[in-house]
């Protein structure tokens, strides 16, 4: 039985000439991985499903088994909304891998959620069109992206509480002990980005940029459990700072 379903390709390995496994964030079933082959003869049909995965998080269709007991063949792939910049752009191309690195570390079982699908789909849509500038938008998304799974940041409960702490995910009155908490200023502008979904709106210095990643990263080790240093935060820092 063949099934159609909609995704986000996130992984791609390649364990032949024309045989992949691919890891799919996808819209009904959350993250699953499928096994592709690509057809042998050289025609419009390889060269299109090829292009397809080496382009970076595209948005596909695709005809599949439907098993639940075993690892599901991929029939078709089709391109299902096409980027118009984010191929062009070294800068978007870079938050895409980003993007894609933050996704597959925190999302690491089969997660159903539709919500999730929607956010990463709009997100690549937001980004792909955006003509403003680009500096915010990895850690707008990260913020966002912390909200989406559902361990905060939380807004303050009062306007005394203007910490905002690692361990509780939650804004806080005073530095207490055993406590990680980010300086106050920063922790005004991660309000402002849990606020907005304007990701350019929030005046910031590449210097308090890069401390609010490193926390921002932090808190997601403390609480998806993975390792912070990702590989994409050095391409990112060397495009931005």
């Amino acid at each position: 039985m063949w099934t159609s379903l909609n995704g986000i390709l996130l992984k791609k390995i390649q364990y032949s000439d024309n045989k992949y496994i691919l890891k799919i964030f996808t819209e009904d079933k959350g993250l699953n991985s499928f096994y592709f082959k690509s057809p042998h003869k050289k025609n419009t049909k390889k060269s299109r499903n090829v292009n397809i995965l080496n382009l970076s998080m595209p948005i596909i269709e695709f005809l599949c088994t439907d098993n639940d007991n075993d690892i599901n063949i991929i029939k078709e792939i089709n391109i299902s909304l096409v980027y118009e910049n984010i191929p062009h752009s070294f800068v978007k191309q870079s938050i895409t891998m980003f993007m894609n690195e933050l996704i597959l570390e925190t999302i690491k079982l089969q997660q159903n959620d539709e919500e999730i699908y929607t956010f990463i789909k709009n997100s690549l849509i937001i980004l792909d069109n955006s003509k403003e500038s680009l500096a915010n938008f990895p850690l707008w998304f990260t913020v966002k992206f912390a909200m989406k799974l559902g361990f905060a940041p939380s807004k303050p409960e009062n306007t005394n509480n203007k910490l905002f702490d690692l361990i509780s995910g939650k804004f806080v009155k005073v530095d207490k002990i055993n406590s990680i908490t980010l300086e106050e200023n920063l922790s005004e502008y991660l309000l402002n980005m849990i606020e907005t979904d304007e990701y350019y709106l929030t005046e910031i210095s590449k210097l308090q940029r890069k401390k609010m990643m490193i926390f921002m990263l932090d808190f997601f080790s403390f609480h998806a459990d993975f390792d912070p240093n990702l590989k994409t935060l050095k391409i990112l820092n060397e495009v931005f700072l």
